[in-house]
């Protein structure tokens, strides 16, 4: 017995090899990747060791991060270009699906709109709703289909040198869906839309979510596949212990991971190879440590150098892909799928795709993120079919509603809280509806509807109250009073404002509107008053009537901290008192502001130059006021002037030219250095005679915050010797 025993050991060691090569050759290698979150970056390391070693996978199936290493892979991608892919990406935007803000309708661009708090609203009952995830990956499925352009649609997946397998959930019904045909980028997003974080994929009416909860190591599928030796690269993370369950969203994830882990021994006896990343201390958004993880998983493969030598070279290396996109693309037909009403010409105008006509793919992005930008979708997939026909899958948004809210404090406002609600398609297809109330001292609000109909003419109306309380120098409002007891007067300003105007809308970025505008102006002191009596001195207490011209261009690349892109603005004034008793008096106002920024590496140079003009008979309400840091407030003209408090300075018209460095540190930190100079008109017989300058120097920083923009500031006029310190925090409204 031992004899026997003895003969079949020297029997396995020398021919072993011979056995695992002729299964190697008869059978073929399969690999199978499975879920863990940014964790499977180590995926890239593992092929990386293998393809060194000559040895190429025949078949491949992965869920989640594994289903898109493996579609790159597929697509043709070395390991070392998919890493380089991942370490360009910018996952914080895909987490957020941040679009760039050229791609935002301009009303939400023209005041800051999109950095608001953003909550939905169940409008049955106006009761607030959490979202179905952080996330509904139209970035990241944009970039996919880019970059996986050369097999973005298969009629089946065994049409690749690699065939491919991609595991995804079905939500509604509870079992897990494997995707072997169709569009490939659309099959990736559904396989890794990681619960509570992704949103799920609606594809072909039926509502996706991540592959891991019924399969996350696709083992049994790589083997039904056809392959006959399967390495098997697992990056799963393992049960949380009694202390680790700290947390909703842990105890969560330990209910959700029990059937996940509970398979695992099962699959890992059906690998032959079973690599097993060290991936411990990693989450599954640790996305930024990307040459850490990658690193990982080569280390955990080459550990097993002995086998890897054995299958060397039995494993054919197939005929790799070039991955690319065109340049330019052609549709001789768009075709629209949709569960819900669709307008189709509006939704064409808003992407710019027209049948039978060649735009470059550049453009073909920009229409999806124009589309999206919208907020009337939660994902507008796409595919193109037989080379030439695009199908554009859009998801409605049924949230109808959103309540929004935002912090600020500022010197000239002090501490003011906004609280509102913006209406989509309250009366038609094509409206928004906007309210707002600003919660400080003093109140204020802002409502507005428009119908924006593209490049035919759209409409809307609006109504506002601005106001504020500030102690000015008398000098600004009372300048023909000699020496008077006093420095400083307090200076309350009440404007309520309603208007109805039509517009047009050309490219995203451009608008112009016409209409006109009822005014109800308010500008008293309390000044001359005896304590007790708290009596009003007005400065003007008068009704406006105005028509007005605005056109508006805005390409910037962010609202508080722009570092490229152009902003024009130019509005027009024509004011009738309907005080006073001449009839037909009137008076003019315009200003316009050219803004341009330009970046180079992390450095950004910018400027600004912006004129005003107002004739002899303007009111009190409408000359132009200097001082602070506020950006250009609605209806009322205080213009930044970062050396002097506010209403410091005042004119009929002026010029006012800013240059500027702006240079960025890490990630949220920006500095600025630059010139401030104004000419402002001297008040002279003649007009337009004479110009007094003034001219600062400033240093600021700003912080992009959880509570919005920080923004601190410093300023020295170095003829006056006169400066300047401000701070402000929050949103801009």
């Amino acid at each position: 017995m031992r004899r026997s025993g003895l003969l079949l050991l020297i029997y396995w060691f020398f021919f072993s090899p011979l056995i695992l090569t002729a299964q190697t050759d008869s059978l073929r290698l399969g690999l199978a990747l499975s879920g863990g979150g940014a964790k499977g970056l180590a995926h890239i390391g593992v092929l990386q060791a293998l393809e060194e070693h000559g040895i190429y996978p025949k078949y491949l199936s992965g869920t989640s991060i594994g289903a898109i290493i493996g579609a790159y892979y597929a697509a043709g991608y070395s390991p070392q270009a998919i890493a380089q892919i991942f370490r360009s990406m910018d996952f914080d935007r895909f987490m957020t699906d941040e679009l760039p803000r050229r791609y935002l309708p301009l009303y939400i661009k023209e005041n800051g709109r999109d950095a608001f708090f953003y909550f939905p609203v169940n409008t049955r009952n106006f009761s607030l709703s959490l979202p179905r995830g952080l996330t509904h990956y139209q970035l990241f499925y944009n970039r996919l289909f880019k970059d996986l352009f050369n097999i973005q649609y298969l009629k089946s997946f065994d049409s690749l040198p690699v065939p491919v397998r991609f595991v995804a959930t079905d939500l509604v019904h509870g079992k897990s869906i494997i995707f072997s045909k169709g569009s490939i980028p659309q099959a990736v997003i559904a396989s890794s839309a990681f619960p509570s974080i992704v949103a799920p994929v609606k594809i072909d009416q039926i509502l996706y979510t991540d592959g891991g909860i019924f399969n996350n190591f696709p083992v049994d599928i790589v083997r039904r596949m056809g392959a006959g030796y399967i390495i098997g690269s697992d990056v799963q993370g393992t049960l949380y212990n009694e202390n680790q369950l700290t947390d909703i969203p842990k105890i969560i994830d330990q209910i959700t991971a029990f059937y996940i882990y509970s398979e695992n021994p099962d699959k890992i006896k059906q690998t032959d190879l079973y690599i097993r990343p060290n991936v411990s201390g990693f989450g599954v958004t640790d996305f930024n440590r990307t040459d850490t993880l990658i690193k990982r998983g080569y280390e955990a493969t080459i550990k097993y150098q002995a086998i890897l030598q054995k299958l060397s070279g039995k494993s054919p290396k197939p005929t790799r892909l070039h991955p690319g996109h065109p340049d330019s693309l052609y549709f001789s037909k768009i075709i629209i799928q949709s569960d819900t009403f669709i307008d189709r010409d509006h939704l064409l105008w808003k992407t710019g795709f027209k049948e039978k006509k060649k735009i470059s793919y550049q453009q073909f992005e920009a229409g999806i993120n124009y589309l999206y930008g919208t907020g009337d979708y939660l994902q507008i997939l796409y595919s193109i079919l037989h080379g030439d026909t695009l199908v554009i899958q859009p998801v409605t948004n049924p949230v109808r509603a959103k309540f929004k809210t935002g912090f600020r404090y500022s010197p000239l406002y002090k501490i003011n809280i906004l609280a509102g609600i913006t209406f989509r398609r309250p009366f038609n297809r094509s409206g928004i509806a906007d309210f707002e109330l600003i919660l400080g001292d003093p109140i204020q609000y802002r409502f507005s509807y428009i119908r924006d109909n593209g490049y035919h003419f759209g409409y809307g109306f609006s109504s506002d109250l601005n106001q504020l309380i500030r102690s000015v120098p008398y000098k600004i409002m009372l300048p023909d009073v000699p020496d008077p007891s006093f420095n400083n007067l307090d200076l309350h300003w009440n404007e309520w404002s309603n208007r109805i105007f039509f517009l047009v809308t050309f490219p995203t970025q451009m608008n112009l509107k016409a209409g006109f505008e009822h005014k109800q102006v308010r500008m008293f002191t309390t000044v001359f008053s005896q304590p007790d009596k708290n009596q009003k001195f007005f400065f003007e207490k008068q009704h406006f009537f105005t028509a007005f011209v605005d056109f508006y261009y805005d390409d910037l690349d962010n609202f508080y901290f722009p570092s490229n892109g152009i902003k024009i603005a130019l509005r027009g004034n024509n004011f009738f008192d309907l005080n006073r008793p001449t009839p037909g008096t009137s008076f003019q106002t315009a200003v316009l502001t050219i803004e341009a920024h330009k970046q180079h590496r992390k450095v950004s140079a910018s400027y600004i130059l912006q004129a005003g003009f107002s004739t002899d008979k303007v009111s009190a309400a409408h000359r132009f006021y200097f001082g602070g840091i506020e950006r250009d407030l609605k209806n009322i003209h205080i213009i930044p002037f970062f050396s002097r408090d506010y209403f410091n300075l005042s004119a009929l018209s002026y010029i006012r030219f800013q240059p500027q460095l702006h240079f960025k540190w890490k990630k949220n930190h920006h500095f600025y250095t630059g010139l401030q100079g104004i000419l402002l008109e001297k008040p002279t017989p003649k007009r337009f005679h004479t110009y007094l300058p003034y001219y600062n120097i400033y240093w600021r920083y700003g912080f992009k915050s959880f509570f919005g923009p920080i923004f601190v500031s410093y300023a020295l006029e170095p003829g006056s010797k006169k400066q300047y310190f401000n701070f402000t925090l929050g949103f801009y409204f």
